[in-house]
């Protein structure tokens, strides 16, 4: 899969996935929250876009839960920084909020949940709007129109 469209992927998660594969600190922060994940919060502008750190399965699924979640902003640097991952992509599925999860795996097996939001719920005025829509676009032109099952 093109790296490229890896940077517009969150680790927001469905209640699906919330109690079974994410591991404790990423499965209980941030949870489904529309705003955070495409970037309509108030926080959103903290996220610098232009630039990814590098970062591993096993550092961001090692941090520790925080002990209060703050409602409306991002826990910094966790929520403010673009990721850039070597993983592999193992499987995806179409969600019925039609997001797109993708489940990245290390060389090491460490593995956890990432998401592409559907475009369409992207509010007006975000700064992830046309990176996500790209993202979509470029995942869905390689995994074909119905986005589920193993990976490619």
């Amino acid at each position: 899969m093109p790296h490229i469209w890896s940077h517009y992927a969150t680790t927001q998660c469905s209640d699906h996935y919330r109690n079974s594969v994410l591991p404790s600190a990423i499965r209980t922060m941030r949870s489904s929250t529309v705003a955070s994940k495409t970037g309509t919060d108030g926080d959103a502008g903290s996220v610098n876009l232009n630039l990814s750190a590098p970062g591993t399965i096993a550092n961001l699924t090692a941090l520790a839960t925080p002990s209060s979640i703050p409602p409306t902003s991002r826990i910094q640097p966790t929520e403010t920084t673009v990721w850039s991952l070597n993983a592999t992509l193992t499987e995806f599925k179409l969600e019925g909020d039609s997001d797109v999860h993708l489940v990245l795996v290390d060389e090491s097996g460490n593995s956890m949940i990432a998401e592409i939001p559907d475009p369409s719920c992207v509010g007006p005025g975000s700064s992830f709007a046309s990176g996500i829509s790209n993202a979509r676009s470029q995942f869905s032109r390689v995994a074909g129109p119905h986005c589920w099952g193993p990976a490619l």
